[in-house]
Order: structure tokens, then sequence, then C-alpha cells
């Protein structure tokens, strides 16, 4: 996978016009042709799905998914839009499940790149259920931008499939629901540092009407028992209740337990405030006035990871098992009283991509950027600058650039 190379995405949606611009904004960096069944049936929330995907041209196929199942749909249904594809586009391509309701903050073509597709035909990732808390009411009240209003998950996420390598040999079984990618893949490898953050509990309404709805058709009612009553319980300070345990299928997980934390406790590329960190010159660390006052409000964070023969910028330089191993273990040596939760996991995740052969140097920068992000300002816990020596300055810039964030959910 080149570096202007983007993936193939296929995504089923049903009422979700409310997020639904936010999250193509963000698929559209790394998806630039996207296959889409649509179950939308309100003739309003119909009409402004279709504005909302007509003024995206990375999204090149859409139909209604009653069209072609009038009966009722299942995850098998995606099909349908495998087999658009590889009319389209042949075989022997990575495609990503897209789901409407959820946020790709990491760029998943290094992942992708440093994984033989006849090893790895399929992958797994961590998929962060984001919910209302008690904390975020008076933020959702406020009308901010929902992904600025809903700050709490379940961290460290369930593992799902959302990747899978079509050579043409696997297909989906439409009559089966529960199985996201072709149906003889098995469950692919976890890679524990790559996060999808979903929000399928965004707003008060719309989580009472997706509770109902799931009720009428016998799916996760106990999930949703709190919100059927005549006063639904929607803000609660977690999903995991004795009643109705949250991810029962991996009460198990090494990762685990799952439990409530906020989107600044955890290494995410999001964060609330949006606001881009600054790198400082050692030598201009006392600084002009006009940047210093920049600095203002930031917490400064120790980047000595980065620098000398067992730095992040000499593994990028000399990208060797040793090389990536000596900065793993100083990160590790430097930084494990400060650790926040799912910081190993990422690290993990950095230095297979770093190691690998097959990525190229620009995919190296990407996840050596996402790292530094994710890492610095979970410490920081808010915006955040680095004082840095002068000669590593340039460096640093281009590997926070090489991983900017993407569209501001506002």
């Amino acid at each position: 996978m080149g570096d202007g190379d983007r993936l193939i995405g296929m995504m089923m949606i049903r009422d979700e016009d409310d997020v639904l611009a936010e999250t193509l904004a963000g698929a559209v960096r790394w998806f630039d042709r996207i296959y889409v069944l649509d179950g939308t049936t309100d003739p309003d929330r119909v009409a402004r799905t279709d504005a909302i995907l007509a003024a995206r041209p990375e999204v090149c196929w859409h139909a209604r998914d009653a069209d072609w199942f009038p009966d009722g749909v299942t995850d098998g249904a995606r099909q349908v839009l495998l087999d658009r594809i590889r009319r389209d586009h042949g075989v022997d391509n990575w495609i990503g499940v897209l789901h409407a309701d959820e946020f790709l903050d990491q760029d998943p073509r290094p992942m992708l790149a440093a994984r033989h597709p006849a090893l790895h035909p399929s992958v797994r990732v961590r998929v962060a259920h984001a919910f209302l808390h008690p904390d975020d009411e008076q933020r959702w009240k406020s009308g901010v931008p929902m992904r600025q209003r809903v700050l709490h998950t379940m961290w460290p996420g369930v593992p799902e499939s959302r990747f899978f390598f079509d050579d043409g040999s696997r297909d989906f079984d439409p009559a089966l629901h529960s199985k996201v990618i072709p149906r003889s893949h098995r469950p692919g490898e976890l890679v524990d540092g790559y996060v999808i953050v979903q929000y399928n509990e965004r707003d008060p309404e719309q989580l009472v009407a997706r509770a109902r709805s799931r009720a009428a058709s016998g799916w996760q009612v106990g999930h949703y028992a709190r919100l059927l009553a005549d006063d639904p319980e929607v803000f609660v300070s977690t999903l995991d209740r004795p009643e109705a345990p949250f991810a029962p299928e991996f009460a198990g997980d090494p990762e685990g337990p799952f439990v409530a934390r906020t989107i600044d406790s955890v290494p995410t590329l999001f964060r609330p405030d949006d606001r881009e960190p600054l790198i400082v010159s050692r030598s201009d660390d006392a600084g002009p006035d006009d940047e210093q006052s920049d600095l203002d409000g930031r917490v400064d964070v120790d980047l000595s990871l980065l620098s000398g023969d067992d730095g992040l910028l000499a593994a990028l330089d000399e990208p060797s098992r040793s090389a990536v191993r000596r900065w793993t273990q100083r990160v590790r040596a430097e930084h494990r009283k400060e650790w926040p939760p799912g910081t190993d996991a990422l690290l993990r995740h950095t230095a297979a991509v770093l190691r690998s052969p097959r990525v190229t140097r620009a995919q190296r920068d990407v996840v050596a950027g996402e790292f530094v992000r994710a890492f610095a300002g979970c410490i920081a816990g808010g915006p955040w600058f680095a004082v840095v020596a002068d000669s590593d300055v340039g460096a640093v810039r281009r590997v926070l650039s090489a991983s900017a964030p993407g569209p501001s959910a506002a």
C-alpha cells in the first residue's frame, strides 16, 4: 500500500443523518471509494441523508436496502456492497467496514501496510463506546458539537472486525447477523492500539428511539431496558451494570475490565480542545512575548523520548528491530509512572508498524506522530506544548504534521 493510496469502504446506515456528515468528513481522509446501503425510511431523514451523501464525491454508490431486502436486512446484506466493489475494482483490495456513528481518528493504512494479507486477511481493532454521562449533561444542554459534549467512553473498547482483504474467495451470508466481514473469515489479529470511537449513544431523544427500535426487534433488550421505562434513565455513570453487564462476552479481556473513562484520560487522538500542540526550540524557550502568550493555558509535556540514539526520531531514521526496541524500552523506563490506560497497547501498535519492512517512511511518520499526539495529549489532559532540542524541531514538526487531526467536530 503506497503513500498516496486510499482504501475502499462499505457502510450500512439507518437514521444517522444527525452524525453522518461528521463521520464522513473524517473517513474520506483514508477512503476515496465508499459504498453505502441505506435503511433510513422517514422521508425527511432520507432527504437529509441523500444530501449528505451527494455532497461527498467519495461516495461512489448508494442504494436503499429495502430495494434489495424487502423483508429486512442483516449484517450479511453487505454482500450487495461487496459485489458492487468487485464489479468496479476487482479483487485483492483492503476494505474497511465503516459505521455512520464511528470516528476513525487514526490512519489505518500504515497498520494494514505492515500486515501481509496472506497471513492477516482480516484485522480487529478496539471500538470504544461513547455514552451519555451525568457529567456531560450540562455540555449537552449547551448545544456544543456532539464530540465535544459526549466525553465519556467504555475503555478499553471491545474487539471488533473492521478491515479485511478481499481476494474474491470469501462472501457474506445475507441471512447471518452480527458478523460484519465475510463469513469464512476467522477473527483476525487484534490491534489493541488502534481505537475507533463509536457514538451510538449521542443524544437523549436519539438514544430512546434507538432503544425502542431494538426492543421491537427483540435485540439487545437487556442492554436498553433502562431506556424503555416511562422515565428513561438516559445519563448514566457506566454502561456496565449488574443487571446488564457491558460486553459480557469479553469479560476476560486482558486489557479489561471495561470501565467508564473520559476521552481526555485515555490515549486517543481526538481531544475536545482541538488546538494544535506547539513545539518550541530549546534556545527560544524564553521566547518573545507573543510566543509566550501562545503557551498560556497549555501544559508543558516532556517529550525527551524523541531525542538521542534511543529516541523515536532515531527509530524513524533507522527502522531496525533493535532501534525500535531501544525506543520502546526507553518510553517504558521514563514514563511508566504517568502511564495512562491503553498506552502500552498504543506503544505495541506503533512499534509493530515502525519495525515492519513493508511500510514506507511516510507511513512511519504517521504512526509516530499519532503516538506523540495521543500520549502527550493524554498526559496533558488538554492543550500542550513541548520544548525540544533545536536540531529536532523540524523533525518533530514534520512528524506531527504527518498525523494532523481531521476536521473539527464544530
